[in-house]
């Protein structure tokens, strides 16, 4: 079934398990469906908000975010100083973060 699929990205590989198992009856729902009480509100969520330029960070990354998303190419982007400087592939949420981390500490 896998290899009948026109792409192999995480959409489509979900969606293909998905009708085989609709047709035997069984429905995936949303995986949140259990946890709304436990997922964090829209707002601040630490001891002291953003400042602008963090602000700007967190606006643009967002929109990145939501275009690597719609585009189905990572899950993880890193952003400093209103560009992004990584976004995930392959290698990884993990990779990702530790290669900004060791770029940063060379630079300071």
């Amino acid at each position: 079934m896998l290899y009948n699929l026109p792409r192999r990205n995480t959409d489509s590989l979900i969606g293909g398990i998905a009708d085989e198992l609709a047709k035997d009856g069984i429905e995936l729902i949303d995986s949140t469906y259990f946890m709304q009480d436990h997922l964090a509100q829209k707002g601040v969520l630490t001891k002291r908000k953003p400042s602008d330029i963090e602000r700007g960070n967190i606006e643009y990354g967002l929109h990145i975010a939501n275009e690597i998303a719609r585009l189905d190419l990572g899950q993880t982007i890193v952003v400093r100083a209103n560009a992004c400087v990584a976004i995930e592939a392959m290698e990884g949420t993990d990779a990702t973060i530790q290669t900004c981390r060791r770029n940063w500490q060379k630079e300071n």
